[in-house]
């Protein structure tokens, strides 16, 4: 006897769906629209107040390049107070 092969929709119904409490799913419009809302004016901050031309953000992950060390452990210290605000 042959084995059936699952419907889509029985693939659909077995995901786990959102449980109250555990936050947006990943990849859910909503965190990205907010991620781009919020995180705008940090953006903004770090390329003209800090100076740092070359970095990159996707979602909530900033990436920061510098040669200097010791100028980017001053730039996470700057933006913690911004963030922690």
């Amino acid at each position: 006897m042959k084995k059936r092969r699952k419907s889509k929709v029985q693939e659909v119904n077995e995901l786990s769906f959102y449980e109250k409490g555990k936050g947006c799913c990943i990849g859910n419009m909503v965190s990205q629209i907010i991620a781009t809302f919020y995180l705008n004016e940090l953006d903004h901050y770090i390329y003209y107040d800090l100076n740092c031309k070359h970095f990159a953000r996707y979602m909530d992950d900033i990436y920061i390049f510098h040669n200097d060390k010791n100028y980017l452990k001053q730039c996470l210290n700057k933006i913690n107070i911004i963030v922690n605000k």
